[in-house]
């Protein structure tokens, strides 16, 4: 549970408790690169822990998005236009590959199991989640409301659109890779319908507050708190240019494998339906 947990946070997507997410932007005035080039950095805190239990940080450049996690080591690859995810285990020098358009096949297979369950009205939500949206009038924050969960938003103004399209776009594909890989992960369908709100305001989270109305039905009988801190830069930096290139050498080196077996490996107990978690095949045409 608590290595769902910090997965679904690096990504925005919590289904318990209460979690804030508070994003530090820096070097705001600095002229951004082109092919919207940018990086957040990425920590994780349990509760009210002083120590991150995850950190990740990720790399925006040309239409690819590098992302590192730092314990264990491991590097998400989402390229849009060659539509793939490549996964990479740095420990155990293998990689896999899924296709955009398998991860599209499973979520849209979930939203119809979803919507197919009869008297259940968390399932339902999760089918087709709807937020009514107010303005806070003392804080200016985006009040997010539904019977399930709430969202309070202080929204960061993105100015540039191709940065705000990149942006929300790798967070909608990782919140969904995530449920592929991780089947016991809650659906991802209520942070993607929060992000095309945000989209629609031009604006990313500055900070947001997460609360589940009732955790004990959503997954465990307690409620969690968890914290996520990105700093975001509008730059690359010559360190991160030098570790997409080392991440350019480890996709031609690294030994690939099908996503069951990389998942089986990297997963562990972790992992409890391997089934579930495989790509759906290509459709004959």
């Amino acid at each position: 549970m608590r290595t769902h947990l910090i997965r679904l946070a690096r990504c925005g997507v919590v289904t318990l408790g209460l979690v804030s997410l508070d994003l530090v932007a820096l070097d705001l005035g600095a002229e951004r690169s082109r092919g919207a080039e940018f990086r957040i950095q990425t920590s994780v805190f349990m509760g009210n822990e002083k120590t991150p239990a995850s950190s990740n940080l990720t790399l925006f450049t040309n239409d690819v998005v590098y992302d590192y996690i730092a314990e264990p080591q491991e590097v998400t690859v989402f390229d849009p236009r060659r539509g793939r995810f490549v996964l990479l285990d740095v420990e155990r020098q293998i990689r896999t590959q899924i296709p955009t358009k398998d991860v599209a096949r499973n979520m849209q297979e979930l939203r119809v199991h979803l919507a197919n369950t009869k008297n259940n009205a968390i399932a339902a939500f999760f089918s087709n989640p709807q937020f009514e949206s107010n303005i806070d009038p003392d804080t200016k924050e985006l009040v997010l409301t539904s019977p399930i969960f709430t969202y309070r938003v202080t929204p960061l103004p993105v100015e540039d659109s191709t940065v705000l399209q990149t942006y929300v776009r790798f967070a909608n594909s990782y919140a969904q890779l995530n449920q592929v890989t991780k089947p016991a992960s809650p659906p991802p369908f209520p942070r993607m319908a929060v992000n095309e709100i945000l989209k629609g305001r031009g604006v990313i989270p500055a900070k947001i507050v997460f609360t589940a109305s009732n955790p004990a039905k959503l997954a465990a009988n307690k409620s969690v708190t968890l914290k996520s801190v990105h700093a975001v830069q509008w730059k690359l930096f010559a360190d991160d240019r030098k570790q997409i290139e080392e991440t350019g050498r480890q996709l031609v080196t690294f030994r690939e494998v099908p996503p069951e077996e990389y998942l089986r490996l990297t997963n562990g107990a972790d992992q409890p339906n391997q089934q579930a978690a495989r790509p759906a095949p290509a459709q004959k045409r």
